[in-house]
Formats: C-alpha cells, structure tokens, sequence
C-alpha cells in the first residue's frame, strides 16, 4: 500500500507481506528522481484505491519519463549499504534475543539492500527504462533467494541463523566489490 499526502512526516513499515509507505508529496517527487523503489514500486505496479487519479497519473508519468542518472545510482547504492548495516544489525539483536521479529527485520533489511544493490548495478548498465521488484527477482538470483528465506519466516517455519550470516556475508563482500 502506498499513500501519498500533502503534509506530516513520511514512514514505510510492514505488515505480514504487506508493505506500506506513507509519503509527503514532495517527497515522492523527489523519491521519483532518485528512482528509489520505495515509490517506483507502487507507482509501477500499483493501482489507485482512494484519492485523485489525475495525481497518481501525473506522478506515474513523471517517473516513466525518468532516466536512471549518476545521481539515481549514488542514492540506491547508498541505501544498498545502509540496508545492509541494518541487516547486520538485526542479526546481531536476533543472536542476543534482544527483539522478537529481528530474524524478520533482518531478512527485509537484507532484501532491501539486495533490491537497491540490483537496481544500482542495472542502471549503471542500462539506462533505458524503470525497473518493478520483479524485475529485480528476475535479474538477480540472491532476492529471489533472501525473499524465499523470508517468506518462510513470515509463514513461521524455523530458518537457521548460520544459513542467514552466509547471506549476510555474501552480500557484504558484493557491495564492498560494487563500491570498489
């Protein structure tokens, strides 16, 4: 779910499978030009529910008329990383049972930062049009695998932590090779 109001503060959580994203106009402007998937996801692939169409038109075509910049690639990298620290961050409250959901909150970490990390190296690539999510699953092997993980913690099946410090290890060693 995605909304977009005119003022307050903005905020994305999760719930179960459902991610919602609450949004400042201005900042999805913004969010557009940076093609950062927390926006081009819903405005991609979502459909309006409630609200003015001819503004969710008018932010769908801005983001189909962007083009991936250097710009745009800093920031997914940048969030690939940050992603990541919280991933291991997680873990680390996962290990010492200090938060229920933190194998959860690890793995949604881990897939952000593996999705920003795969649109970061697609548009340095490519730069011809917006990539969705399933674009991402499709183009790398690693999302699909953290979101398989993922939804089995969801759908509450024991996962091992040695299967999910190989994911995060793995995945540290591909941006550290990224950003070189």
């Amino acid at each position: 779910l995605f909304a977009v109001v005119n003022r307050g503060r903005s905020f994305s959580i999760q719930i179960n499978r459902i991610d919602l994203g609450v949004f400042c106009r201005r900042e999805v402007v913004q969010l557009i030009s940076v093609l950062d998937p927390r926006v081009t996801e819903p405005l991609l692939t979502g459909r309006i529910v409630k609200g003015d169409k001819c503004s969710f038109g008018i932010l769908k075509r801005m983001l189909l008329q962007t083009k991936p910049s250097t710009k745009a690639i800093k920031h997914l990298t940048r969030y690939a990383i940050e992603y990541s620290f919280h991933a291991r961050k997680w873990y680390e409250a996962f290990l010492s049972k200090a938060v229920d959901n933190s194998m959860r909150e690890t793995l949604m970490a881990l897939s952000y930062s593996h999705t920003f990390m795969t649109l970061a190296r697609h548009y340095s690539k490519e730069r011809k049009r917006v990539l969705s999510f399933s674009d991402c699953l499709k183009l790398d092997s690693q999302v699909r695998l953290v979101r398989s993980v993922l939804g089995e913690v969801i759908d509450g099946h024991p996962v091992k932590a040695k299967s999910i410090v190989g994911l995060i290890e793995d995945h540290e060693l591909t941006l550290v090779n990224a950003i070189s």
